[in-house]
């Protein structure tokens, strides 16, 4: 079982990797962009007597990664480490309100991250806003009922960089001044 688990946990980092990249290669001009749809487009309709074949395989493997999904999105630990891994190494303290509640029940979630090695403060600033982004996402995947808020200290203290999110919204970032 864990050897599955980490087959899926890998590919749905390639995944993950792949259509980030794809992304920010394909948004750079709207004609390679609409060119590069088009291919797809066709490519897709090759594929697509294959495909039909093989979908019974798709739908079970789909089946056992949501299951798979369920089960780490209920992990608190495992929200812990990718905090960490986005936010560049900083110590990560996660409280929920109410306590111990179930994901979809939690209302409030405060997150500080301390970047007690420098590791963060030397990413510059749009990377840093970028993990921010992408830590709140995962806040609001993992607590889809909940009002979220990060900050980010550096070991002195002062505050690097802080956002939140709602639920259905994006979301917002706050730079202190410096």
């Amino acid at each position: 079982m864990n050897e599955r688990r980490q087959r899926l946990s890998s590919a749905l980092v390639t995944t993950i990797v792949t259509l980030l990249a794809l992304g920010v290669g394909g948004g750079c001009e709207a004609r390679s962009s609409v060119e590069g749809a088009q291919t797809a487009v066709a490519a897709a309709q090759t594929a697509l007597p294959g495909l039909q074949t093989a979908l019974p395989g798709v739908q079970a493997t789909a089946q056992a990664g949501a299951t798979l999904v369920t089960s780490v999105l209920a992990d608190p630990q495992a929200i812990n480490l990718q905090l960490k891994a986005l936010l560049a190494g900083c110590t990560v303290d996660l409280q929920t309100t109410p306590p111990g509640a179930t994901n979809e029940a939690v209302l409030n979630v405060d997150v500080k991250g301390t970047d007690i090695q420098g590791t963060f403060a030397q990413v510059d600033p749009r990377g840093r806003q970028a993990a921010m982004v992408a830590a709140l996402l995962l806040l609001g995947q993992y607590y889809p009922n909940a009002s979220a808020n990060l900050t980010v200290v550096d070991s002195s203290g002062t505050t690097l960089v802080s956002g939140s999110k709602v639920p259905g919204q994006p979301p917002l970032l706050q730079t202190p001044t410096q």
